[in-house]
């Protein structure tokens, strides 16, 4: 008897526990470019609008042989294709301390930015370049988590913590609920910060 509660104990704690997603689609995708042509990814994250992208996907993505089954968003994908290079670049090597690197987003502009989506995602690039500015180390540690997972979650509540610098910095934003989109732009953040101090 005692075997048999033990064994529905194991199925019940397989079928109620939430697994962490691996890595998805896009994730996939972009390691997937990252490994085929790293330098033309490099190109497609440093290219401010989605025209270079959306012009040269096809025929790199034929090319490559990378499946691609997600419809495409311009910032999530370009926040994917950094994070697989920072993990290519700085894996076995020190996470570098970007407090003092050159800055990437123009503050004053996106503090004079319109009341439009172009204004919040300015403002989001400023958050989450301060971010990374604070602790880079925490930053690239959202980064190695799986998404959806419990170490996400609590790898966000550390890079999050006490963040009122951040969102002044930012206008008073207050980021959203959706941490895939905060962690493409942490990414994002991560990698063009990174690449200032070369």
């Amino acid at each position: 008897m005692k075997s048999l509660t033990i064994l529905v104990a194991l199925i019940l704690s397989i079928v109620i526990a939430k697994p962490a997603r691996a890595d998805s689609s896009i994730d996939q995708f972009a390691q997937c470019l990252v490994a085929f042509d790293p330098a033309r990814m490099r190109d497609w994250i440093d290219w401010d609008g989605p025209g270079l992208i959306y012009k040269e996907m096809p025929a790199i993505a034929e090319r490559s042989d990378c499946e691609r089954d997600f419809k495409l968003e311009y910032w999530n994908f370009r926040g994917a294709l950094a994070e697989a290079l920072l993990k290519k670049q700085l894996s076995g090597v020190a996470i570098p301390d970007l407090a003092n690197a050159p800055p990437v987003t123009d503050i004053d502009m996106a503090l004079a930015w319109g009341n439009n989506d172009g204004r919040r995602n300015m403002l989001l690039n400023v958050y989450s370049e301060c971010l990374v500015r604070r602790s880079s180390k925490m930053a690239f540690g959202l980064l190695m988590t799986y998404h959806d997972s419990n170490d996400e979650k609590s790898a966000f509540r550390a890079l999050q913590a006490d963040d009122s610098g951040c969102r002044k910095l930012a206008g008073d934003f207050r980021p959203g609920r959706a941490n895939g989109i905060l962690r493409a732009r942490v990414a994002l953040a991560f990698f063009r910060t990174a690449e200032k101090t070369k």
